[in-house]
């Protein structure tokens, strides 16, 4: 859980996490985008991509907007936070 002081992100366990500051207003929707070309194997006779196919996709947007805020996956699991992926 994450609470807002000063500008601040602070974890419920106190430490401050300072490198969330880069993120001017936590309320408004960040928003990345990534080009990738949907390959043969991917879509099915008709030319349709299999729903199964998007969960990759939406990893790279993920990934994509954590590098764009200045916060890489490799830092945010190395101070200690993980983005699981649920349904």
């Amino acid at each position: 859980m994450l609470d807002i002081r000063q500008g601040e992100a602070v974890h419920r366990r106190g430490f401050v996490i300072g490198k969330l500051n880069k993120i001017v207003n936590l309320v408004t929707m960040l928003e990345a985008s990534v080009e990738t070309r949907v390959r043969f194997a991917e879509t099915d006779a008709m030319g349709v991509t299999y729903h199964g196919n998007y969960l990759p996709w939406f990893e790279m947007a993920r990934v994509a907007m954590l590098d764009k805020i200045g916060y890489p996956y490799r830092e945010l699991e190395k101070d200690g936070f993980l983005l699981p992926v649920l349904e």
